[in-house]
């Protein structure tokens, strides 16, 4: 399927600083993310980087897959 992407556990999914060019849809469960060092774990399904992505900016936060 065209932009279905699947990473491993410890994968950086995006990295704090780099331009948004995509966004993202959660289809299992949201990994935990870094923002200027400081941790959050979202709970349940979402999306992310769609802010960035619509305002072409740079992204404010690393997220790296928790699972498989």
């Amino acid at each position: 399927m065209p932009g279905l992407e699947e990473f491993r556990a410890g994968d950086v999914v995006v990295q704090e600083g780099e331009l948004d060019d995509s966004f993202f849809v959660i289809v299992s469960e949201m990994p935990p993310f870094t923002r200027a060092r400081r941790s959050w774990a979202p709970q349940g399904r979402d999306c992310f980087g769609e802010m960035g992505y619509l305002n072409k900016t740079k992204r404010t936060a690393t997220v790296r897959a928790k699972t498989d």
